[in-house]
């Protein structure tokens, strides 16, 4: 049933500005890892001298910031792991701010049980199973993902796949009931299973919202399910979007974007923005040829729902992105319907 979201969202997931750079060259400098990688403090003295450091990191920060070389930075910036690696950061320094701020509810509350979380890190940190239990729900999660959203439309199918969804929110919802101090931490500290979880948290959604019988998106989808299917069976027997996509990058390459003045990464920015905007807009466009007239409408939403387009086309790209499509939609006379999403902020969240 909904192996139609899984490939159509995937889409999202395929092939900040100087500020970003220079704040990951600080971090850099100052050497931020090092705090990442202290242990918790288990008594005042050592909160105390972990607060210390923490005043004196950001110092050097701010220095450093304050000193960087602009050139260098712009590097860095068009770079989706490093901003994400400044965001996260900045959030880790935000929280031990915070927890170093000794008029501060949550010092207070910090401060109560840091010697038991030290207790329990330490034994974790020995035997090793919150990792291990951590590993083993996320990869039973997927793999039940998988496993429901492959099949026929068929009549049944439907049904079958919402018994699945609900079984497995429900597993999700006693895993995060029975989650520790330490299962969090783990999944802090890996950036690909972060990544995952939240991609997974998003198709839970849209999946949920398809299920919901008294919901307008199940309605929509139902009626164009199996149109839906087909084109995505035939496109991946035939590769017909990914042909028709690499046709245009490679026009879009040579003809417009090594004329535009700009540095390469921006180049590069461009050119996977429209590369998954592109491979997207033949899939709408097959569904408004084949389907029903609300096919690429509901198309639209599920991937607003589901998915993001903050990394492929990030803001600073958007003006420049909307300007190209408004042409190419000119010269060809065909609407390209994935106007939509870059126009809004909803693919951005």
């Amino acid at each position: 049933m909904f192996i139609f979201v899984i490939s159509f969202l995937g889409l999202l997931y395929s092939a900040s500005c100087t500020e970003g750079g220079c704040l990951y060259e600080a971090q850099s400098f100052c050497h931020f890892e090092t705090l990442k990688n202290l242990q918790i403090p288990s008594t005042e003295e050592e909160l105390q001298n972990s607060c210390t450091n923490l005043t004196q990191m950001k110092e050097c920060i701010k220095n450093s910031v304050s000193n960087c070389n602009v050139e260098r930075a712009q590097r860095y910036s068009h770079l989706v792991s490093i901003r994400q690696s400044v965001k996260e950061a900045q959030n880790l320094l935000n929280v031990t701010t915070e927890i170093c701020q000794e008029d501060s509810e949550l010092h207070d509350n910090f401060v109560l049980d840091m010697r038991c979380y030290r207790e329990v890190f330490d034994t974790d940190k020995e035997e090793n199973l919150c990792m291990r239990y951590t590993d083993n729900v996320d990869n039973y999660i997927r793999s039940r993902l998988r496993s429901m959203l492959q099949g026929r439309a068929d009549e049944r199918q439907p049904f079958n796949t919402c018994l699945n969804l609900n079984q497995i929110t429900n597993c999700i919802k006693d895993s995060v009931r029975n989650c520790t101090a330490d299962d969090v931490v783990h999944i802090e500290e890996g950036d690909r299973l972060r990544q995952n979880l939240k991609d997974t948290q998003k198709l839970l959604n849209v999946t949920t919202e398809i299920c919901k019988e008294d919901s307008d998106l199940h309605a929509n989808f139902m009626a164009d399910m199996a149109c839906y299917q087909e084109i995505i069976d035939a496109n991946n027997r035939d590769q017909n979007c990914r042909d028709n996509t690499n046709n245009a990058i490679n026009f879009i390459r040579a003809n417009i974007i090594w004329k535009v003045k700009a540095r390469d990464d921006q180049r590069r920015s461009f050119l996977e923005c429209l590369t998954v905007l592109f491979d997207m807009n033949c899939f709408l466009e097959k569904f408004v040829e084949k389907c029903s007239s609300r096919a690429k409408d509901t198309a639209i939403e599920i991937i607003e729902i589901g998915g993001s387009l903050e990394d492929q086309c990030p803001v600073s790209i958007r003006s420049f992105i909307l300007e190209l499509l408004g042409v190419l939609e000119t010269v060809t006379g065909k609407e390209i319907h994935v106007r939509r999403l870059i126009e809004t902020d909803s693919s951005f969240s």
